[in-house]
């Protein structure tokens, strides 16, 4: 059995605390300093300590007059992509770009005068890791690195639903969200309730505790940049079916109700199908994590 940390989607939280230090490294040594305590925040104590810094610069990736961190570190035969958003003098994002943390590498390249983030790995299927290059050029939007896309589409979304069940691609999902145009939304993690959810049946059965059907309203920011994310992205354009080849992964589904009755049905094992995949399905997570549900 293969075993893979795996990057479900790209990881982003605001550290705060630091001094702007990114305009004043100079080396590795300075990058290593200033990279390692925020990996803390996703990685067990100590595992930093292994890791080298084999390629880093810096630049303004956003445009606002911030310098931002690029780094590559390597550890045994891992790889690991990072950028440093500097939010503010004090806070910053850290963003990880991987999909298998296997020979890959993250530049930057500049496009109209633009920079964006140019990601090198090897194309996948279902079945293998191939070993043909791929490259994607990645646009930073809505708080995350996506591939980039110069012609965003423009939908009018009705409601989001997410699902996702621990290796078992057939039957009921573990658990669903549903989002509605209004902002209220309903999540469960019970698999008779997610089959509630999707096919409304009348026979509810809705108890009390860890079992029931949650409701609550999504703020409008994190709605906002979840529907900028659709339609940047162009949903619709998208493959619907993604699978990576390492095993015991999640499933993970997504369908998107237009405003037109027409639906966009996405089933991703891996969670990784891609990029922008990876950042929808993250801040979806978010939102399960952070709703005070009731």
């Amino acid at each position: 059995m293969k075993k893979l940390f795996v990057v479900i989607c790209l990881l982003f939280a605001v550290i705060s605390g630091y001094a702007n230090k990114i305009d004043s490294l100079t080396n590795a040594t300075d990058v290593k300093a200033f990279v390692s305590p925020m990996l803390f925040n996703y990685y067990y104590s100590g595992v930093d300590s292994k890791w080298q810094v084999k390629n880093w610069l810096k630049t303004d990736l956003n445009n606002d007059n911030k310098t931002d961190l690029v780094v590559t570190e390597t550890g045994g035969y891992q790889t690991f992509n990072f950028v440093v958003m500097a939010k503010s003098d004090t806070a910053y994002q850290l963003s990880q770009i991987n999909y298998s943390t296997e020979g890959e590498s993250i530049d930057v390249i500049r496009i109209d005068n633009k920079p964006y983030v140019v990601f090198h790995g090897l194309k996948e299927t279902h079945d293998i890791r191939q070993s043909i290059p791929r490259t994607d050029t990645l646009s930073y939007q809505f708080g995350s690195f996506v591939e980039l896309n110069k012609n965003p589409a423009h939908y009018t979304i009705e409601s989001i639903t997410c699902s996702s069940s621990w290796a078992s691609p057939n039957g009921r999902p573990d658990n669903v969200l549903i989002i509605k145009k209004n902002k209220k939304a309903a999540y469960t993690v019970n698999r008779p309730h997610a089959g509630y959810i999707l096919t409304k049946e009348k026979r509810s059965r809705n108890p009390q505790g860890d079992a029931g059907i949650y409701r609550s309203k999504i703020k409008t920011d994190e709605l906002k940049d979840i529907y900028g994310l659709i339609n940047y992205i162009d949903i619709k354009k998208l493959n619907g079916k993604y699978a990576s080849h390492y095993t015991d992964q999640n499933h993970y589904g997504i369908t998107i109700k237009f405003a037109d009755n027409s639906l966009k049905t996405i089933a991703d094992y891996g969670g990784r199908g891609t990029f922008g995949l990876q950042a929808i399905f993250s801040k979806l997570n978010h939102i399960i994590k952070t709703t005070n549900w009731r």
